[in-house]
This record gives structure tokens, sequence and C-alpha cells, in this order.
């Protein structure tokens, strides 16, 4: 088997009818996990990156290059990234993104 069905099938708002599929599989061997609902959005992540999903368009994005961690709010998502080089005490670079500033993500197509 090449790909593992992993349907993300979310409702629009409360008493909406139709349901968004964000994704439809994943590629062997990532996972979804984590997942975290604010507003029109969705974050998650699959082991080895964030990924963030817009049900207003009913399309997603990869957030960090690599690993990280989100935190997402009623209007505040938290992108975290993961350090850069070793060390026992690492700064980790964090943005604050607020939502309702942002447009929707384009359709994937």
């Amino acid at each position: 088997m090449d790909r593992l069905p992993v349907p993300i099938r979310l409702r629009r708002g409360a008493g909406a009818a139709d349901a968004v599929t964000i994704v439809r599989d994943t590629p062997q061997g990532q996972i979804v996990q984590w997942p975290q609902v604010g507003g029109p959005l969705v974050t998650w992540d699959n082991g080895a990156t964030q990924f963030v999903a817009d049900l207003r368009g009913g399309s997603y994005a990869q957030l960090t290059p690599e690993f990280g961690s989100t935190k997402l709010f009623a209007d505040a998502l938290v992108v975290t990234y993961a350090p850069t080089g070793k060390s026992t005490h690492p700064i980790l670079d964090s943005t604050l993104i607020r939502p309702s500033q942002l447009p929707p993500l384009p359709a994937c197509g």
C-alpha cells in the first residue's frame, strides 16, 4: 500500500450542512496528529512539520520547514520553529498570527 487513508472532513461552522475534505490521504509513514481548531483554521503536524488548513477555501499549507509546533486559539495562531542548532537552552523563534487579519488561503489546484 503506497498511501494510508487519512480523511480529514470538517464542517465549516455550526449548523453547516456541507463538510470540507482537507486531506484525503497522506504518504505512507506520515501521520496526522495534534489537530487544533480556531475560527476558520485547523492546524496539525505529521511528526515532521506543521500544517494549517483554511476551511473557508478548503486548502492547506505547510507552516514550518521541519518540526516546530503550533498553538491555535480563537484569533491567535502561534507558530514556533525548531532550533537551528544544538544547545542546552535553545532560543526558539515564534510568530504570532491573527487569522482574522488574513485573507483565505487560495484553493489548492
